[in-house]
């Protein structure tokens, strides 16, 4: 019954994360200790994104790979290394992996993925893009994009008159980003199923299937959503928000590839030992 209870609170706050988010923050600060805590909220959300795209592959095979792949795609080579090919700065704002070689090698066979948060970025090789949706990939990715996130935007808000504690910065983030996660997970795989039953687009890759139709409402419900919690956490305006945005895109210039470089390599690099105990 109790983890009935999480499961339906958090649905019912994933709704609110799309209708009325600065409500999510206002409830949390009166009662962290809610049976569905930040903690709950991550490994809930996480455990849906790896049932949504289990449940894809069953139903459509691969919607992300180069066309009949998830047939003839060519298998992971396990003599390829994880290694790391780059990194740097990029330009604009980024957060998530990025898969530059999907269309041409599929989902199943290793390549190039690059990692961002903020101006930073790695690109590491030996990478199995059907991978990084399954097993504790996804929650242990969410939890270093959430340290990365905090240790970049609560200085910066400090800076500009922003209130709030840093552990409640830490359980906001957790918050927004994994409801993120699954609100932009739902809305592509609900949009690629759409597009390739109903207007038969399976011609196309990744790159031709998921246009504006699917990236517009995602980005708007998260940018409103980003907006509102963050405001309410922080106790700033939209403007100072802004400005807090601003400066901590700019921290992430230093803080972003320290922590982002080994994170995100050690994650790819253990990722079948660490689904033995996470």
């Amino acid at each position: 019954m109790k983890s009935e209870a999480t499961a339906l609170a958090i649905g019912r706050e994933l709704w609110l994360f799309v209708a009325k988010p600065g409500l999510i923050v206002q409830r949390r600060t009166r009662d962290w200790s809610s049976p569905s805590g930040a903690l709950a909220v991550s490994l809930w959300c996480s455990g849906a994104f790896v049932l949504m795209w289990a449940i894809n592959g069953l139903l459509f095979g691969s919607l992300l790979g180069a066309p009949g792949d998830a047939e003839t795609g060519r298998p992971a080579d396990p003599s390829r290394a994880v290694e790391i090919r780059d990194w740097g700065l990029q330009t604009g704002f980024h957060v998530g992996v990025f898969l530059p070689e999907i269309e041409e090698r599929g989902h199943a066979d290793v390549q190039v993925a690059r990692f961002g948060c903020g101006l930073a970025f790695v690109e590491i090789d030996g990478v199995v893009p059907e991978l990084l949706t399954k097993g504790a990939f996804p929650l242990l990715y969410l939890c270093l994009l959430v340290v990365v996130w905090v240790l970049c935007l609560y200085p910066a808000s400090r800076l500009v008159g922003g209130t709030g504690s840093f552990v409640d910065a830490m359980r906001t983030t957790t918050l927004f980003l994994s409801y993120a996660l699954v609100f932009g997970s739902l809305v592509v795989l609900l949009g690629l199923a759409f597009m390739r039953e109903g207007m038969d687009l399976a011609g196309r890759g990744w790159g031709g299937q998921v246009g504006p139709a699917i990236q517009l409402p995602i980005l708007f419900v998260v940018v409103r959503a980003y907006c509102a919690m963050f405001t309410a956490s922080y106790g700033l305006s939209l403007a100072k928000l802004s400005a807090a945005s601003m400066i901590g895109v700019v921290l992430s210039v230093a803080v972003a590839p320290s922590l982002l470089i080994p994170g995100a390599y050690l994650l790819v690099r253990f990722q079948y030992l660490l689904d033995l105990f996470v």
